[in-house]
């Protein structure tokens, strides 16, 4: 069932590239010396090279769940989600919390047929799928988790949902995932980045149902 459900709600990421401008070398004018201006007689270089490395393009801009510098706003938890968007939403996001204070409490099985509900009710939650990677990766499923994960990571991009109050969940549960699989290197680096986001949360490597309700 769950992955059937992931099957039919997949959102398809699409990237486009973004092609640099080439400029015109600028001749300089001989200098009083009657020569050419050392300083001056330099290629110009393209406007997507980085300083002192010309023909290289600079790195795009971060996306979600990339690291970040302190957040200037407080994570975006499913309660502080609720009023935001619509009734829709809203209602599927009860139905997360819902399924948080299940998770809680150990009522794996409840938590879960909350979360599918919400998803039904609201295909485009993120916070729902943030909800069910969370879900599976403490069950000890990393695979599904990482798949929820995605969801949500391209659904806050449809939102526009793309600043640190969203990249604090986002990053500690894909280092929560990579440790599971027992990627050690790439968990340290991403849990050093989610604590520097929020270290309240992620001090102890784990998301708890009450950290994301």
């Amino acid at each position: 069932m769950r992955r059937n459900l992931r099957s039919g709600l997949g959102i398809a990421i699409l990237a486009s590239g973004v092609a640099g401008c080439a400029s015109t070398p600028v001749v300089p004018p001989p200098s009083e010396s009657g020569g050419v201006d050392r300083d001056r007689d330099r290629a110009v270089e393209s406007p997507t090279a980085a300083p002192g490395s010309a023909g290289v393009p600079q790195a795009e801009p971060p996306g979600p769940f990339a690291p970040m510098p302190a957040p200037t706003e407080p994570p975006l938890t499913a309660s502080a989600s609720l009023g935001r968007y619509d009734a829709r939403r809203d209602a599927s996001l009860r139905l997360v919390i819902a399924g948080l204070d299940a998770d809680s409490v150990g009522e794996a099985s409840r938590a879960l047929a909350s979360y599918q509900r919400a998803v039904r009710l609201d295909a485009t939650n993120p916070i729902a799928f943030l909800a069910l990677a969370r879900h599976h990766v403490a069950a000890g499923d990393p695979e599904e988790a990482s798949a929820f994960l995605d969801q949500a990571r391209a659904l806050f991009e449809a939102e526009g949902e793309t600043g640190s109050a969203v990249d604090v969940f986002g990053l500690g549960l894909r280092a929560w995932i990579d440790r599971a699989e027992g990627h050690d290197e790439e968990a340290d680096s991403r849990f050093e980045a989610a604590r520097q986001l929020s270290p309240e949360i992620w001090h102890d490597e784990l998301l708890s149902a009450d950290e994301l309700k």
